[in-house]
């Protein structure tokens, strides 16, 4: 892990526990002024808002603008743990095969608008079922 992203998870950390350590009146007010606060806001920036355990695949804008679809990425798409698609607003042209798939298997879809998400990850498709897998990019062979 880089040292910027250990920087951000540490004061994302010591963020929350300043507002873990308010009385509930503080908290209640914080809230009010400026909602919630977000959990693990970098972990879940680098997957287009969505919590890494919950991220079955992970699609790169490279991999998404090959042509023909990548086998791999159809039978990612096949997997029956497949629960919701979000695809980034500025990819959403490259993501036509992704889309029209998630259209016939009657997947939820959410088009990603943040300049937030600034990484080269176009697609995301999760799961309901909490994993670990250490590698969701789905990479082709070549």
């Amino acid at each position: 892990m880089a040292g910027g992203a250990k920087i951000i998870q540490r004061i994302e950390a010591e963020a929350t526990q300043a507002f873990l350590e308010k009385d509930r009146l503080e908290q209640a007010a914080a809230i009010g002024l400026s909602g919630p606060p977000q959990l693990r806001r970098w972990e879940r920036s680098q997957f287009l808002g969505q919590f890494p355990e919950q991220v079955l695949w992970a699609i790169t804008s490279e991999v998404l603008r090959l042509r023909p679809v990548p086998q791999e990425l159809v039978n990612a798409l096949a997997d029956s743990r497949c629960c919701h698609i979000f695809v980034k607003a500025s990819e959403v042209q490259h993501a036509r095969p992704i889309l029209q798939t998630a259209k016939k298997r009657q997947l939820p879809i959410t088009v990603v608008h943040s300049p937030e998400y600034r990484n080269e990850v176009a697609v995301v498709v999760t799961t309901t079922e909490a994993h670990s897998e250490e590698e969701v990019f789905i990479q082709p062979r070549r």
